[in-house]
Order: structure tokens, then C-alpha cells, then sequence
């Protein structure tokens, strides 16, 4: 995604400023509905849950103001991570004989790496116990967020789901932190300590993501990924996770591609401009069994853009589903013009809700913002960083104990009141809360989207976090 770079100015003390809000609560309702069910705050069906919790801020720093509390990066014993939650199963680094061999319940074969004390079973292998019961379809589209922990697997050499530098379709290989643009090199130390964390939630246990059941699923489907670069992150991982049960597929720049919507798209930007739309990413690939993930991605919502991208695969009906996000384009703290991008954003999805998405026949679900981890007490990307001179280089991107909530918190209140039963058809993916803590697995903490303007990419997450939020995805499509 490309960045706003503004020149610097004396209004940069006025950050601080800015930070003294009023967080809007969250709207209840009680009807039940197919969307969000007004996004209780359960993900277990038949279970009821009442308002997200969270801890005031003193006084000083506003009242209703949402303090999110830094979630610890700790390892836990293999029992009692088994009585929490299926962990997946690590990626082996040397060959194990047949002895060394156990069929989990599903039929897939997981190396037993060690003995395990007491007989039992290794960490993250199927069937062991867990303390909660799995999520449900239904319920992982009405929580208001995924909380939980991320923890160490046991094994060093844990890299998640797959290899990201050798089991990844050529279309997919972009936004790898274990592919550091040069001259950097690739922090062993850092990816063994990030690479490592698998994440534990509280309000159900998640499957694993399953290429299989996945396809299965999307059967006579068709999925649409719409959105900025980040919604082309998440396109990456899935063409990774999907690689054994997929045909081919393509990707490139929007403008070096024969795509045929080409041109100049401009929206509103303020109550007197306009800027042109940048139109960013095409690609797409097939499942084996004819299932389709499409990808278009452009970093501002214009209203002309969208139907003409649709307009290619009418009729869209209710077996397709429409997966999108627009907000890391629209700061809300932008120094050279404070509230104008996020002010816009908020006109824009109003739009984008009101005539698009509750209209559509697809079934729609719009991606929680992904939290940055620029500098900041929120993390928020305000337009000051280390290309003005007399600043030095950040190394590594920044903790961020509040982030980004107002975009999430916007969303809901808005389906849950000004939209109401014509947003039946929305789901919220919230991947909000459980990307908060995981301030080092961005590209800028790796080498990534640093360049001679020393510029730190903390918008960016490495392959674990992403993929991560397609397991959740997952969860809430395939059940």
C-alpha cells in the first residue's frame, strides 16, 4: 500500500492532542440475525454475551476513552495449552522414521517429535483435550472481537502452516518477512522468536485451517477480495494455505496487467477535492473443484470503480461472498490535514454500506481493520516519521496499547443502528484485537519497506498473523 508523505509542520505537537477521545460503545440489540446478530459477544452457539469488556483510562485521558490491555507473549505448558485449544501441528525439520509416526483423527500423519511425559500426546496433535467447545458459524459472525493470547509452540523451528519461502504459489510469494528487500538480511533471531507464536482464543477453540474443507465449502462459489493491500496480503495467504487444492492462478499491478479496467478513477476527498483512486492488484485462482478467489484491490473506495469491477462477473448471486475493507488509506491523524481522510472515510463507507454492500445478493463480510504499529501511543500512521531530517531511523515498528479501534467501532455502530435489518447480509471477520499485540511481526520490524527515505513498514504483518485471520475467516464460513 503506498503511504501519504506529507511535509512536516509545527502542527506535529498537536498529536498528543488528539489522542483524548470518547470511544462509542457498543450498540445491543436483541433479535438474532443472520449478518451479525447485533455481534454478541460469544462465539459459542446457544451462549449469551453481553457488552465488550475492557479498562477505563484515567480521567486526564478522557472519559469513555477504551484502554486495551497488552495481551502477554508468554509461553505455557504443553497441558495446558491440550485443555485450552488445538494447536497446529509444527513443520518438521528432520526426517522421522514410521515408529516415530501417529495418525491424527482426521487422518493426516504428524511426526511425534519427543516422549511426552505421562503418555500424552504431543503438543498440538488431534484429539487431545481441550476446555472449550469449537466456534460456531454463526457465532464467529457475531463477536464484536477475537481476544486471546499468543503463545510460543514448543518448537523452535515452528513456522506455522507452511514454509512461506518454499510452499507458496509464484503468484503469492509478495509480503514474505522471511524475504527481506535488500540490502537488508533476514533476522533469524527475530523470525524464531515471531514465526513461533500460534494464537489461543478465549471465546471458542478455532479449527485449524484445512485446504480440504475449505474447498469443500466454496463448492459453486466465488470469493471476492476487495480492498487495499492489505486485503492483497490476505489473497497471498490463502493462495498458500489453498496451494494443494488448487488449479492456477495469476496476479500483477493493476496498470502492467491487460485488466480491463484501466484509466483514471478520482473520489471525493474533503468537502472540495478530489484525488485519483490507485488502483493497486488483480489476480485470481481456481480450486480443483472450480471454486474461485478473485482479488481487486484499490486503496480508496469510489463508487464507479466498484460496479465497473463487478460488472464482469454479473450475476452476483447469493452463493458468491464478498470479502472487503477500505481504511489504512484514510488516517485519522494526518498532521497536514487532521480529520480530513478518516472524516472522509466515514462519508465514503456510509456510501459504500448504504448503496453497495446491504444491496448486494452476495453474502458479505467486511474485514476488521488491520492495527498498525507506527510511532505513537496508538499506532496510528500521522504523517511524521523518520524521513525528516534530524529524526533517526526507526529499526523495528512500535508497541501500540490502545490501535486503531475507531474504524471498528464506526462499523458496528453503523450496521447495528443507521443500517439496521438492510445489513442482514453483513458479517464482521474481527481480526482487530487479536493483531493488537503483534507489534514485531510487521515487515518494517524485518528490513521490509525500509528504503533510502528510511521509511519503517508498519502496516504490513508477516504470513502467521495473516494467515491467521483467514482461520479465522475460516471458522466463520466452513464451521
Amino acid at each position: 500500500m503506498g503511504t501519504f508523505r506529507p511535509a512536516a509542520t509545527p502542527l506535529a505537537a498537536t498529536c498528543l492532542a488528539f489522542l483524548l477521545l470518547a470511544r462509542p460503545e457498543y450498540i445491543s440489540a436483541q433479535s438474532k440475525r443472520w449478518g451479525h446478530a447485533k455481534h454478541r459477544s460469544t462465539a459459542v452457539a446457544g451462549e449469551e454475551g453481553g457488552e465488550p469488556s475492557g479498562v477505563q483510562v484515567g480521567a486526564g485521558q478522557g472519559s469513555g476513552a477504551f484502554q486495551r490491555e497488552e495481551q502477554k507473549q508468554t509461553s505455557v505448558p504443553m497441558e495446558a495449552a491440550e485443555a485450552h485449544f488445538h494447536l497446529m501441528p509444527s513443520r518438521p525439520s528432520l526426517e522421522v522414521s514410521e515408529e516415530d509416526e501417529e495418525e491424527d483423527l482426521d487422518g493426516v500423519v504428524t511426526p511425534v517429535r519427543t516422549p511426552v511425559k505421562g503418555g500424552k500426546k504431543p503438543f498440538g496433535h488431534h484429539g487431545g483435550k481441550t476446555g472449550l467447545p469449537f466456534c460456531t458459524m454463526d457465532g464467529m459472525g457475531q463477536v464484536p472481537k477475537v481476544t486471546g493470547k499468543w503463545v510460543d509452540h514448543p518448537s523452535s523451528n515452528h513456522l506455522g502452516y507452511y514454509d512461506p519461502r518454499t510452499d507458496c504459489p509464484s503468484y503469492a510469494e509478495d509480503f514474505n518477512c522471511l524475504r527481506p528487500y535488500p540490502p537488508a538480511e533476514i533476522n533469524e533471531e527475530l523470525a524464531a522468536k515471531e514465526y513461533r507464536k500460534v494464537f489461543l482464543a478465549d471465546q471458542c477453540q478455532l479449527r485449524h485451517f484445512d485446504a480440504a474443507g475449505f474447498e469443500a465449502c466454496m463448492t459453486g462459489r466465488r470469493l471476492f477480495l476487495i480492498g487495499d493491500s492489505l486485503m492483497r496480503q490476505q489473497f497471498a495467504s490463502l493462495a498458500c494455505l489453498l496451494k494443494k487444492v488448487s488449479t492456477n492462478g495469476f496476479s500483477g499491478k493493476w496498470d502492467e496487467t491487460n485488466y480491463t479496467f484501466q484509466g483514471e478513477y478520482f473520489h471525493k476527498w474533503g468537502s472540495e477535492r478530489k484525488i485519483e483512486v490507485s488502483k493497486q492488484f488483480v489476480g485470481d485462482f481456481t480450486l480443483k473443484n472450480g471454486a474461485q478467489i478473485i482479488i481487486r484491490s484499490f486503496g480508496t473506495y469510489e463508487s464507479k470503480l466498484w460496479d465497473d469491477v463487478f460488472s464482469e462477473f454479473e450475476p452476483i448471486t447469493s452463493d458468491d461472498i464478498i470479502l472487503v475493507n477500505f481504511a489504512a488509506w484514510y488516517p485519522k491523524y494526518k498532521i497536514t490535514e487532521p480529520y480530513v481522510p478518516y472524516e472522509q472515510w466515514e462519508e465514503s463507507m456510509a456510501e459504500l454500506f448504504r448503496d453497495k454492500l446491504s444491496q448486494s445478493e452476495a453474502q458479505v463480510v467486511w474485514k476488521d481493520y488491520s492495527p498498525s504499529h507506527f510511532s505513537g501511543a496508538t499506532g496510528t500512521f500521522n504523517g511524521i516519521d523518520e524521513s525528516i531530517p534530524g529524526i533517526p531511523a526507526r529499526e523495528k515498528c512500535e508497541p501500540a496499547s490502545v490501535g486503531e479501534f475507531w474504524y471498528g467501532d464506526w462499523v458496528r455502530t453503523y450496521i447495528n443502528t443507521t443500517c439496521g435489518p438492510e445489513c442482514d447480509n453483513i458479517r464482521v471477520l474481527p481480526i482487530f484485537d487479536m493483531s493488537l499485540p503483534r507489534h514485531d511481526a510487521h515487515h518494517g520490524s524485518f528490513g521490509r519497506g525500509r528504503f533510502d527515505d528510511k521509511s519503517t513498514d508498519c502496516r504490513h504483518f508477516c504470513n502467521p498473523v495473516v494467515d491467521m485471520w483467514n482461520t479465522v475467516f475460516y471458522n466463520m464460513m466452513c464451521g
